[in-house]
């Protein structure tokens, strides 16, 4: 009888996973952190970082069913779903919202550039 698991493999994931996040995720994150530091004004800097790091987590978490992994092959009830198509409607609209939220607060900070330019007023002169 066939065992149900592979340690080995487990392992194998389990270790490459880890490697692959301390060696290629965080280094990557802290990086493109730092673009954006140094590129996005403040108020639309988190918006950006937040639909970044939404859109990585949603892609990884989906990494097997995207690309085909789990079950065999010759049983296409098992991974019946478009996945590819299906992660781009949600990265879309994980866009369309953070995209959303920037033009809010673009037209916040314009409304409140004119509202403080009015107040203060021509000079006095």
């Amino acid at each position: 009888m066939r065992s149900a698991t592979n340690p080995p493999n487990a392992a194998q994931w389990l270790v490459g996973g880890i490697l692959v996040h301390d060696l290629l995720v965080v280094p990557v994150t802290m990086a493109v952190g730092l673009v954006l530091t140094r590129l996005v004004p403040a108020p639309f800097r988190a918006v950006l970082q937040g639909a970044l790091l939404i859109s990585g987590a949603v892609a990884l978490a989906s990494l097997p069913l995207w690309r085909g992994y789990g079950g065999p092959a010759d049983n296409p009830s098992v991974n019946p779903l478009p996945y590819g198509r299906n992660l781009a409607i949600v990265l879309g609209l994980v866009w369309a919202c953070a995209t959303a939220v920037i033009v809010v607060r673009a037209v916040r900070v314009r409304r409140a550039r004119r509202s403080h330019a009015s107040a203060s007023g021509p000079p006095a002169g």
